[in-house]
């Protein structure tokens, strides 16, 4: 900021903000937003997870209910 040559009260402002409102990825959201986002990724990722764990035990499933039905088809 100083290489902008603001005057020192506002780049001591803007440090302040940027110390204490803004997030500290550097990307200009505030800090609420930016741990609200984390929050809401982390779900997602959880979210995912489940899914892909129940989409698992959804093939396995199927898996077995083809070899059922295989193994009643030869014993006809």
């Amino acid at each position: 900021m100083e290489g902008q040559n603001l005057p020192a009260d506002i780049i001591q402002v803007i440090d302040q903000l940027e110390r204490h409102c803004l997030s500290p990825d550097g990307s200009l959201i505030s800090k609420s937003a930016y741990y609200d986002l984390q929050l809401a990724r982390e779900e997602m990722s959880r979210e995912r997870l489940r899914y892909l764990e129940a989409m698992a035990i959804y093939c396995e499933a199927m898996a077995m209910v083809e070899e059922y039905q295989q193994a009643v088809s030869e014993i006809k």
